[in-house]
This record gives structure tokens, sequence and C-alpha cells, in this order.
């Protein structure tokens, strides 16, 4: 009898074992419940393979965030940090948009805690110790540059000056800590058909999610029009005129586009100060009011951060926009209006990482 009892024990055991059956428990009746079988194949668990476009702080900070995350990281871009557009763009806001001196001063106003909050916070413990300010010498486009360390700068110097950090020391030490951790970064630019892809919302072939960061850069990845993700809206540049036109001349024309057409179109003006405040209202609501049709998103029109830059008006939303169900593109520097760099790269990974 002990026996018999001895065996079936072990056979029930061994069918536990199986890799097919999966032990549920439920307490049926009591305290103690009892093993039901439940046939049925265990699920691996499969680790995210996402790819980044862009190498820039916004590219570098996403990357590097969802890799503490756990998810297989590849980044794609064309420039390396300290090469290129990817090495002197952040710091060279003043001098590519030739604020007058009223936008120096409340651009300065706006930005100045936010830097010295990004020189102490810990994520950014890598960035350079000197940073780019853009020095008002007399006439409206006339400019000078001069480096400082952060500890000469004192709120004296910042009520004249524009700043921001130069990203090529903070890039190359990301990058750095990103090959270490494991990540593929392959020195590129992305494909016709690659860009395609990103633009229907599949995503590049391959991956379970394609993240765009590529910024300015973007203006080059069509040879018919330039992109720009332009505070979380992508818009199309037609190629009938010049790509870098809507910094220098006084108007240009937008399209903003999703995979199935055109949302919107228009002419805004991109010269500083010849846009009227009701006429910035009016365009950065119906930016809005498009996107949100087309996307599906969340965009908001904040009134208190616009025209801060004097080029655009400022459409304040979380980093990410969605566009399609496998790829977002995230908007940087002057995309998220004058808000901290260190709050915007903090969250871009768990944003992103929410989307999947």
């Amino acid at each position: 009898m002990f026996l018999r009892k001895a065996l079936e024990v072990g056979a029930y055991c061994g069918r536990l074992s199986h890799p097919q059956f999966v032990p549920v428990f439920q307490n049926v009746g009591g305290s103690r419940g009892d093993p039901i079988l439940l046939r049925g194949p265990r699920k691996e668990r499969t680790v995210p393979n996402i790819v980044v476009v862009g190498a820039g702080p916004v590219g570098l900070a996403s990357a590097l965030h969802l890799q503490s995350l756990g998810y297989q990281v590849h980044v794609i871009a064309q420039s390396l940090p300290g090469e290129g557009i990817t090495g002197d763009l952040a710091a060279g806001i003043g001098c590519i948009f030739k604020p007058s001196s009223e936008l120096i001063r409340r651009f300065v106003i706006e930005s100045y805690p936010h830097s010295m909050r990004l020189a102490a916070d810990s994520h950014f413990s890598a960035v350079a110790e000197t940073q780019l300010l853009v020095v008002k010498t007399g006439t409206e486009s006339d400019y000078s540059s001069v480096v400082y360390d952060y500890e000469e700068v004192s709120e004296t110097h910042a009520r004249y000056r524009t700043f921001a950090f130069d990203p090529a020391a903070w890039g190359a030490q990301r990058l750095d800590q990103l090959i270490r951790g494991g990540c593929r970064v392959e020195k590129r630019p992305i494909s016709a058909a690659e860009v395609d892809a990103v633009l229907s919302g599949v995503g590049i072939a391959g991956y379970d999610y394609t993240i765009v960061a590529a910024g300015l850069a973007a203006r080059d990845l069509r040879p018919d029009f330039g992109l720009y993700p332009v505070r979380g809206v992508l818009v199309h540049f037609p190629e009938s005129s010049d790509k870098r036109s809507y910094m220098d001349e006084g108007s240009a024309r937008y399209v903003i586009s999703r995979p199935n057409g055109v949302v919107a179109g228009g002419t805004f003006d991109e010269h500083v100060g010849t846009c009227s405040e009701s006429e910035e209202l009016q365009l950065g609501a119906e930016i809005v009011s498009a996107c949100n049709s087309a996307f599906g998103t969340s965009l908001r029109f904040d009134e208190r951060v616009r025209v801060t830059a004097g080029f655009r008006p400022a459409v304040t939303k979380d980093a990410i926009m969605e566009f399609g169900a496998r790829v977002a593109w995230l908007d940087g520097f002057g995309g998220q209006g004058w808000v901290p760099w260190a709050a915007v790269t903090r969250q871009v990974g768990e944003q992103v990482a929410a989307l999947l």
C-alpha cells in the first residue's frame, strides 16, 4: 500500500516537471490550494529590440535610459558626438535664430536657472566644464562667441548673454557608456527604404520599435523634402526651397503630415519679431489641433512660453510624438521650449518604454 502511494506521488511529480504543464494553485475549500494542470507551452520572455536614429543629446540619453531598462538598443547615426551638427548644435541657439536684445533678455531670464540646474544634476555629471555664450556686440546680427567655465557665469553675465552647453564631451562619454553596456553603434545614414518605413509608421525592419532623434539632421533624410520635428510636430519642408531657408528668410512653407496624407499647410514667418502675438497664438492653436486630430496625441499650446526664442509658437508636450504604432519622433532642445534639459531627457526612456 505504501509502495503504491509512493509510485503515484512520483508519477504525479514527474508530470508537474514536464515543460508543457504549468502548476496553477487555487484556494478551493480551504487554506491550501490543489494544483490544477494546464497544458500549454511556456512562454519565453523576449527583450524588446529598439533602434535609435541619431546620436545627439536626446538620442543618446534615450538610448541610455532604454538600455538601463533592460532593452536591446542599437544606435544608427550619420555623425557621432563631436562631429558636424551633432557636436555643436545645442550650443548655437542664439546664433542660429538671431534674437533681438529683448529676446536675449527673455531667453536668459528663463534659461539661466535651468542651465544651473543642469550643471548640478547627477544625470549630467559628465557635461563639459564649458559653455558657449553668444554675446551681443552692437547690431542685431553681430555676435562673438566666448567660452566660460560654469563657475565664471554669474547672474550679471546672464543678463546680457545667452548660453547653452556644448554636448560633445558629454556625448562622447555617454556613447562609450552605451557601447560598454552592449549597445551596437553604427555610423551611417539610414537608407531611403528605412526612411519610408519610418514615415509609414511601420519602423525599420528587424526592430520592435524605432525612435527618431535626428534633430535638424532629419532635414536630410529624404532628397525631395526636409523633415523637422518642430515642438512635437513633424514638419515637411518642400525641396523647392532651400532646406535651410526657414532659418534665414522671412517665411517658409510648412506641411504637417501623417502617413496617409497632408493634415495642414500654410506659411509662417520665421523672422524674429515680425509675427504678432495674436498670429502666433492662432498658428500655434491650428498646429496643435491638426496634430491632435492626425496622430491622436494630446498636444497642448502653452501661451506662457510662446515665442521665447521668437521663431515659432511654443507647443509644449511630452518629449515624444508618436508617429505610427512602432515609431516615435523625439523632439529636442528647441522643441521643448525652455524647460530643464535634465528633466526632459530623464523622462524620455520611460515614456518610450511605456509605448511598447
